[in-house]
């Protein structure tokens, strides 16, 4: 059996890759081949370098006729052990090709959404890259296809294949897509697999932490060249991002509140999602509570600081501007303005970006507004409220709120309102409404973020001219102002119109993970995805009730499950497991949309434990849908492998009592509680006999059927669960 390698840099464009000797598995050979000028002649009328080196590397089989595997490897690559080619042998097992996940993004929605934006930013690589590809219409061409599931997306840079007819007819395919399209050839892979009916199985690593290969990136146009090409505004941009410097050990989110001054409150959402964000990528950050050593400062409200603050803040202090720029605002002080110019600024909104650069802002750079999923804590309590704005009040704003009651329309407004009594209201409402109150027109996410967290139907200002990114459009019912009292009475008498904008807005906005922002804004690696196709349903205890929609585990291997696991083990949540169907399966935290255990929790003997690890493993809004024996019931003790049985009482600790199991997140809501009957409960219930009395009558119930909904704790939920934890107690410390 022979592995053929492959590897190219045509033009000097990397440094080229070396092969070390490699320890190869029993029966098998190596050939290792980097393709140079003088292997394919330059071209420079008809093909660049970077599209020529796509002959090798899509069509190595035309220079290896004899080999069994072709691997390509980029050249900003560099091979770290020689173990490579066996590992490449193993990946693949008996699979046709086997790829590496994107460090980063699962779709080729979220890769054109990045690649828009960045380069829109003046992202110099992306640009010296792709400048005037049509990446866009490459990728919407796709995505038309009914067929095609926008499911997965690779790092390119690495894989493996089987020489095999049906895969070089799948790899060339794949050539034509980037001569028709364009040079960026992951945005084509998903699709040609697709096309040719070929499934990849993946490697259980990434480009940031693969044990034989060392990233060391791609050279794009020389920085003075990809400069000329950019407009000033944007190269400063790009200035501020290639200045981003070495990732601090720790961070501290700074917010400022003022003695007296309500509304800082207002940044909490936005400070706790960078929070939330770097939490998630393994990075240590600080809020609530000042960091026990050196920690560098993201500052959130610094336009509420005077000279004397703003002067005293850390040289590397990162200001998020959470104002919007304009003249007419009260807040951009020549103060605030001149910090902005001279310190690191991110700032959510690329107009304001253009506007700080245009003041002179020298390392302003464009973070956007990301999606936490532990913000999604505000549970529905009635849709008494027709529409709710909250904020303060002008001439413009109030005209709109005069109108929706001349309609008949309960309207709330708020102002100085913020944290959990505004969150009951929102929770109360049927729409949001956002209306500018500056002329800026760019639209207010900072504000609609957190509303599209909690799957709230938003009403907002868009005129033609208002700033929005492209991919939020869908996410909200924007209109001009003329049109905002119309599109509120219409969504309030059509809830299901209402329900599926909230719907969409959620599913929109969850796309814009907090910690892929923040590893792209702080150069880091992002941290590991969950594999591609993985299903939303997490199926315990399988057994002979295998489900093909369904990631289905079992601690019994005899029933053939994805993953042999155990529920209850403490380690579970973070664990990777190879499986046939998927790959390796990293178990992260918010993977799954649903868990189901039928008639699983009563073999269970750590049921906290398990219990904890479903609460991690679903996302905010999760359900976990259970089948148990009810403890009267007939079939509550026959199995001998019970260890317990349920009533209506055995949920209070995962929900109301949750601090008592440890939980200081997240928790459980019942969302649905049933009874289901035995015959004789039935005939009970024929007889009119109440369910008080028929739940005192045993063997009338059988079982139960439980729904509950996952959700994040609210701050006064989160600070009464840490008081009533074991041990010494510290008072809460705010951070000034």
């Amino acid at each position: 059996m022979k592995i053929c390698i492959a590897s190219a840099n045509l033009g000097g464009i990397d440094a080229g890759v070396e092969m070390p000797a490699q320890d190869l598995p029993a029966g098998w050979r190596i050939e290792f081949k980097s393709f140079a000028d003088g292997d394919l002649p330059a071209r420079p009328l008809s093909l660049t370098p970077r599209m020529q080196s796509k002959l090798p590397k899509m069509c190595g089989f035309e220079w290896f006729k004899d080999a069994d595997l072709i691997a390509w490897i980029d050249s900003a690559y560099t091979v770290a052990s020689g173990g490579l080619a066996a590992w490449l042998v193993e990946a693949l097992g008996d699979g046709e090709i086997c790829l590496m996940p994107h460090f980063a993004r699962r779709s080729l929605a979220e890769e054109i959404e990045f690649m828009t934006r960045h380069m829109a930013a003046g992202d110099r690589y992306l640009t010296s890259r792709y400048a005037g590809e049509p990446v866009a219409e490459q990728v919407s061409c796709y995505l038309a296809d009914g067929g095609f599931e926008d499911q997965w997306l690779a790092a390119a840079g690495c894989f493996v294949y089987r020489n095999s007819p049906r895969m070089q007819a799948a790899m060339k395919d794949w050539l034509i897509e980037c001569v028709k399209w364009s040079s960026q050839d992951q945005l084509s892979l998903p699709y040609v697999l697709h096309r040719h009916g070929v499934s990849p199985k993946w490697m259980d690593c990434s480009v940031w932490n693969c044990p034989h290969l060392k990233y060391t990136g791609h050279v794009a146009l020389p920085p003075a060249e990809a400069a000329a090409a950019l407009p000033a505004a944007s190269a400063a941009v790009c200035d501020a991002e290639h200045r981003a410097g070495p990732a601090a050990s720790a961070w501290h989110i700074v917010q400022v509140r003022r003695q007296g001054y309500v509304h800082a409150e207002a940044l909490t959402e936005i400070a706790e999602c960078v929070y939330f964000g770097l939490r998630r990528l393994g990075v240590r950050a600080f809020y609530r509570e000042p960091p026990p050593g050196p920690a560098r400062q993201i500052v959130f409200g610094a336009h509420l600081l005077d000279q004397t603050e703003l002067d005293a803040l850390p040289a590397d202090a990162i200001l998020y501007n959470s104002e919007q720029i304009d003249e007419h605002s009260d807040w951009l002080t020549s103060r605030y303005a001149a910090a902005l110019k001279s310190r690191r600024v991110w700032d959510y909104s690329l107009e304001n970006v253009r506007r700080l650069t245009a003041l002179g802002a020298r390392s302003v750079q464009f973070v956007p507004v990301g999606y936490a999923p532990e913000l999604a804590r505000i549970q529905p309590l009635g849709e008494e409220i027709d529409v709710l704005f909250y904020g303060s009040l002008n001439p413009r704003r109030q005209a709109v709120l005069e109108a929706l009651k001349a309609r008949g329309l309960n309207v709330a407004a708020l102002f100085g309102v913020y944290g959990e009594e505004r969150d009951r209201a929102i929770a109360r409402a049927k729409v949001v409404l956002v209306v500018h109150y500056y002329p800026a027109k760019i639209f207010e996410i900072v504000r609609a973020a957190y509303l599209f967290t909690n799957e709230k139907a938003v009403v907002a200002e868009c005129d033609s001219d208002t700033s929005v990114e492209p991919d939020l459009r869908e996410a909200v019912c924007g209109v001009p102002y003329e049109r905002l009292v119309e599109a509120c009475v219409e969504l309030v008498r059509e809830p299901e119109k209402r329900r599926a904008l909230g719907q969409r807005a959620h599913r929109i906005f969850a796309r814009r993970r907090e910690e892929r922002i923040l590893a792209d804004a702080l150069s880091l690696g992002a941290a590991s995805t969950p594999p591609p196709a993985l299903p939303a349903t997490l199926q315990l205890g399988s057994g002979k009730d295998f489900r093909a929609d369904c990631f289905n585990v079992d601690i019994n291997p005899a029933w053939g499950p994805d993953a042999v696991l155990d529920v209850a083990s403490p380690t579970l949540v973070g664990s990777s497991v190879r499986t046939a169907r998927f790959g390796a399966v990293r178990l992260e935290e918010n993977t799954f949309e649903t868990a189901v255990a039928l008639d699983v929790l009563e073999h269970i003997g750590d049921l906290t434990t398990a219990m904890s690890n479903v609460l991690r493993l679903l996302r905010p809004g999760g359900i976990f849908e259970i089948l148990v024996p009810y403890d009267l019931g007939l079939g509550a003790w026959q199995d001998p492998t019970h260890v317990r049985a349920f009533n209506e009482r055995s949920w209070l600790y995962y929900t109301d009592w949750h601090w008592y199991l440890g939980w200081t997140e997240a928790r459980f809501d019942v969302a649905a509680l049933e009874l289901q009957m035995s015959a004789l409960g039935a005939e009970l219930q024929r007889a009119g006999r109440s369910l008080e009395e028929i739940l005192r009558v045993p063997r009338a119930v059988d079982a139960l059927r439980v729904r509950l909904r996952k959700r994040f704790l609210q701050e006064s939920e989160r600070l009464e669960a840490r008081r009533r934890q074991p041990g010494p107690q510290r008072p809460a410390l705010r951070t000034a």
